[in-house]
């Protein structure tokens, strides 16, 4: 393949550089970029359950050259601590790998709730590009508590809105904790924010995600 075409690969197949914060992020263009490369066999493979039969876990399909691109892009959006951590997997073992990132990323800590925990808690709509980036963040981040085995309840999760939002959405947050019969939902929060963010065009949050 000439340099300027396999250069130009490369950029397709490009992933967002991994860190402790975008992990979901990360895991999703994997699974997109691995389907527009005719790779997604591996991915699938690396989803099988824990006991499974390795022919599950191995996609037999893919060809040593397809495994190396695979490899090469995903090594390539590790820092030097993640390389080190993954050092012990055989080379082109890709469903491994993604396993390996995985378990690392949702391993079962302490520190690792914690610090999830505390990132809640700092969460702001204000720091966020809008609304719906700052409430699927809160809905990822929900979504890694519950791969660590904390389930946040459902009164906390509506905790955690309403309390980044700025002094500007006090009217409707007096709205939606007004006692009820029967509880509102977090997609029925989501709903009548949306729509208080809609009536009111110069509020923070009403922009488009980028």
């Amino acid at each position: 393949m000439p340099a300027k075409a396999a250069k130009k690969e490369e950029k397709s197949h490009k992933l967002p550089e991994l860190g402790q914060e975008n992990y979901d992020v990360w895991e999703m263009h994997v699974k997109h970029c691995f389907y527009s490369a005719d790779w997604l066999g591996m991915y699938e493979a690396s989803q099988a359950p824990p006991g499974a039969a390795d022919d599950e876990r191995k996609d037999n399909d893919a060809t040593v050259d397809d495994r190396k691109k695979a490899w090469g892009t995903i090594t390539r959006s590790l820092n030097d601590e993640m390389l080190q951590h993954i050092n012990h997997i055989e080379l082109g073992k890709v469903e491994e790998l993604l396993v390996a990132i995985r378990s690392y990323y949702y391993r079962n800590t302490v520190g690792t709730k914690n610090a999830l925990k505390k990132q809640m808690q700092r969460c702001a709509l204000e720091d966020h590009a809008s609304f719906e980036t700052y409430s699927s963040w809160l809905k990822n981040t929900f979504k890694r508590l519950a791969g660590l085995g904390y389930n946040v309840s459902d009164e906390d999760k509506v905790y955690y809105l309403l309390e980044g939002l700025p002094s500007d959405y006090n009217a409707v947050k007096t709205t939606l904790t007004l006692p009820r019969s029967s509880p509102l939902t977090w997609d029925e929060h989501i709903f009548m924010l949306r729509d208080f963010i809609t009536s009111n065009p110069g509020i923070v949050g009403n922009n488009a995600p980028n």
